[in-house]
Formats: C-alpha cells, structure tokens, sequence
C-alpha cells in the first residue's frame, strides 16, 4: 500500500497520507476529494476505500464529461464519491441492497446532492431477492432471486426501470460491481439500457458465479463495444455513442 501511496502522490504526500490511515478513526480527508470520507474499522471498507480513492482504480479516459453516471452496487459510496469529485456536473445514482452498507452510502454522499441513493438489487427483471453472505466482508455480499416471501427479502429494479423513473435518455457511465448478479442481468432484458450505455465499466465474478464472464461479453457484443482491460475493471466503450 504504502509503495503505491507513494506512486501516485509523491514521497511526502503518501507518508502524511499512510500516517494519516493509521491514525483515523474511520474519517479521512483525502486529497481531491471535497468532503470528509467515512469508513466502518474492522470490515472491508477501508480495502474498497483505498482501491477506489488512493489507487484510483476508476481513472479511465472519456471523452466528455458525463452527465448521467449510475453506480451498481454502490457498497459504502466511494465509486459514487470519486465520479462526484471527478465529474461535479454529473447526476449519479447509487445503487446498494445491504442495510449496514447503505448506512454507509448515506453517510458518504450526504454533502453531494447530485447524488441519489437508492436502497435496492439490480437485476434483470421484479423479482424478491435476499442478501447472501459468504462470510468473505461487506464488500462482497450478493444476491439470490427467492420465490416465496421472506422477512429480508429486497427489492430488485432494473436499469430500465431507473432509465423510466428519472427519465434519463442515455447512461454516461455505468460502473456494475455486483458479486456475481452480472451473470443475470447481461441474460436478458439489457437491450434498452444497454444500447444507450456509453461507456460500461464492471468487475466480473466467475469466481463467485460461473458464467459471468460470458454473460457480460454476448450481450456486449450485440452493439458496437469496444473493451479494454483496467486493473480489476472491464472497460467497454460504445462506438455508436
């Protein structure tokens, strides 16, 4: 950690930066980011905090500024509070099923009002879901369809479904970290959103389900995507857009 603090922000940034981490109380200022930033000890967050934040793992090139960017499974707000930062004119929508993680959400993107956040499962279709835990931290829980009432059960909306209810003519940016709901929403029901997708960044989890991958990369393929690789991160560019 300390080697890549010291990459990007120079020798005596990174150290104040490393001291600063081992100091907080799960409040860091950081450099380029406006507002205080929040993290839960002892769990996952300060990980996907880093990863995001310090090692910028969403510094892709684009070639105008978004105006519309959603955030798929949002886990305690830091993808929402980098695009916030990087790109203020922009409306982004958070997406996040896990209570204790929209908590979080809440907490980081209140001093953003562009920010909107949602308590709900991207998925392919209205269908009750349940939270599934691996045991493996907040960063990493997922979701499973279920077919009879259950008392955790979330509610799933669809990119079509937040495309109609904000009336948002095209997707600027759309980043999907979803523990392996990707395989299902990239099965059917992605042609209106997709297709006014510009630009798609997603981890796939073939780790955790089998199939992702493949799921993503036949959908894609349907439209004029062209893909690179980005760290953990796919990278998709529509070329009609």
């Amino acid at each position: 950690m300390f080697a890549r603090l010291i990459y990007n922000y120079g020798i005596f940034q990174g150290l104040w930066l490393m001291i600063k981490i081992k100091l907080s109380n799960g409040k860091l200022n950081l450099p380029n980011i406006k507002y205080p930033v929040y993290f839960r000890k002892n769990s996952s967050d300060f990980t996907v905090l880093y990863t995001i934040l310090l090692a910028k793992s969403y510094e892709f090139k684009i070639k105008q500024p978004p105006a519309v960017i959603i955030d798929a499974g949002a886990n305690a707000g830091y993808a929402s509070i980098y695009f916030a930062n990087r790109f203020p004119g922009a409306a982004i929508y958070a997406v996040e099923p896990d209570a204790g993680n929209f908590e979080m959400l809440k907490k980081n993107a209140a001093p953003y009002p562009q920010i909107t956040c949602l308590q709900k499962a991207i998925w392919n279709k209205h269908a009750a879901l349940i939270i599934k835990d691996a045991g493996n931290g907040e960063w990493a829980f997922a979701v499973e369809e279920i077919t009879e009432k259950n008392k955790g059960e979330i509610e799933a909306i669809t990119l079509t479904d937040l495309l109609s209810n904000y009336d948002l003519p095209t997707i600027d940016i759309l980043k999907i970290d979803i523990e392996g709901s990707e395989k299902e929403v990239f099965a059917e029901g992605y042609e209106p959103w997709l297709s006014k997708t510009k630009y798609l960044v997603i981890e796939v989890h073939d780790g955790l389900k089998k199939g992702c991958s493949k799921s993503v990369f036949k959908a894609t393929s349907t439209f004029n995507f062209s893909f690179k690789r980005s760290g953990e991160n796919l990278v998709f560019v529509n070329d009609d857009l």
